[in-house]
């Protein structure tokens, strides 16, 4: 019964964060010349998504019983210094992505990333990493007209500018 609780948790932090966010969406809610559905329309769809997601997933917890696997697995087995870069990384890609920009940003930040959560092999990360990314910066870029910094560090953004050229 203790799962329970902790599903009901999670569900009611994941969707609080999806409705804020949601929320948030209509204080930008300006119509934008070049793009019919305004500048909220993809940010209130993520929101939307993670709300549907946090929904489901507690619906599943609820309604699936718990396989061996996941009766018998520890929670707590990770100590906190591991615990630690999953936080921590995203908010220095934060905090350097004036400098270094999105574009390249992203491109060093999902494999550092996708190390840190566990992932060891090098080829198996970068292919799933580069074509995610590149599906990031090509659909928001091309599509959604979304002005990712370029970065100001030599060499970085002549990269950015580059990419960002060859897009359009």
């Amino acid at each position: 019964m203790n799962s329970h609780k902790t599903y009901l948790g999670e569900f009611i932090v994941t969707f609080g964060i999806g409705l804020i966010a949601f929320l948030q969406t209509f204080s930008f809610d300006d119509p934008i010349e070049l793009y019919r559905y305004g500048a909220n329309c993809w940010p209130a769809a993520i929101a939307v998504s993670m709300m549907v997601c946090s929904l489901c997933l507690y619906g599943y917890r609820r309604i699936a019983p718990p396989s061996k696997e996941d009766a018998a697995e520890d929670p707590d087995d990770l100590p906190f210094r591991k615990r630690v870069p999953v936080f921590v990384i995203p908010i220095i890609f934060v905090l350097l992505l004036p400098y270094i920009g999105f574009y390249a940003g992203v491109l060093i930040f999902l494999p550092v990333y996708s190390w840190f959560l566990g992932q060891r092999r090098i080829l198996k990360t970068l292919s799933v990493c580069i074509p995610v990314a590149a599906l990031i910066i090509f659909i928001f870029t091309k599509y959604l007209f979304v002005p990712f910094p370029v970065g100001t560090w030599a060499g970085f953004y002549e990269f950015n500018s580059a990419l960002v050229a060859f897009l359009y």
